[in-house]
């Protein structure tokens, strides 16, 4: 069963749990400072490695490794690896295609929502190193901070969905807002990393803080009512949330 996040005014986006299908091999990676090249795909599940993906170290060629989880860091060489097909999805009657991207080396998820129904284009970046994501929409950037983020696993599960068409039935739904905090200034902005500069190149950036609601709650403020949260009595009204 796989999970949709319900933004108001914005698109919904979910991924499923079902296995996992791995991305490509990087062709070069660099393992707690030793760099391996990629010399075959192999079955590894007898080493309980992450990937079917067999290396020799650049320098002392001769050796295979394969790489279970650790703590030694890890940089995968290599460029944007596009998912591929894009993710067929019928809501309410439409039939729409989210296309996304993974980048590696950044670790960096890219995806983008068309427009559909009542909802415009609608773009996402989810950043595995800093816990960040963005949602640009409607000529504005949402950025939240959500600590750990498992990018490269949503990347395995949106490759896996792909070869699926999927609609509503296939989610259960969450109901979540987004609380303006801040305006990213000038001089903050010139902090946020590269790809975030260049994904929000043209829109304004926003700080948020992203909250789960009930479903009564959220189509209450879907409807400009003031709403008192339960969480912990913060009011939100229509024009704090994005």
């Amino acid at each position: 069963m796989a999970r949709r996040i319900i933004l108001p005014l914005v698109w919904m986006v979910g991924f499923v749990t079902s296995p996992i299908v791995p991305l490509p091999c990087c062709v070069q990676k660099t393992v707690g400072g030793v760099s391996y090249t990629l010399e075959q795909e192999a079955d590894t599940s007898g080493y309980n490695c992450l990937a079917n993906c067999v290396y020799q170290q650049e320098l002392d060629p001769g050796q295979l490794f394969c790489f279970a989880s650790g703590d030694l860091e890890v940089v995968c060489g290599g460029e944007v690896t596009e998912i591929p097909g894009g993710l067929s999805i019928t809501e309410n009657g439409t039939t729409f295609v989210e296309t996304s991207s993974y980048n590696p080396r950044t670790n960096i998820l890219t995806i983008s929502v068309p427009a559909h129904n009542a909802y415009g284009q609608t773009d996402f970046l989810l950043d595995g190193k800093l816990g960040q994501t963005v949602m640009k929409s409607n000529g504005s950037c949402m950025l939240s901070n959500h600590g750990d983020l498992n990018v490269r696993e949503m990347a395995e599960k949106l490759q896996q969905m792909n070869q699926l068409t999927a609609d509503e039935n296939l989610f259960s739904t969450d109901y979540l807002i987004k609380v303006r905090r801040s305006r990213v200034g000038y001089m903050e902005r010139a902090k946020l990393t590269k790809e975030t500069n260049d994904f929000c190149k043209e829109e304004g950036i926003i700080n948020t803080e992203d909250k789960s609601v009930k479903e009564r709650e959220f189509k209450a403020l879907a409807g400009g009512e003031m709403v008192i949260l339960d969480n912990d009595e913060e009011s939100a009204s229509n024009e704090d949330q994005c």
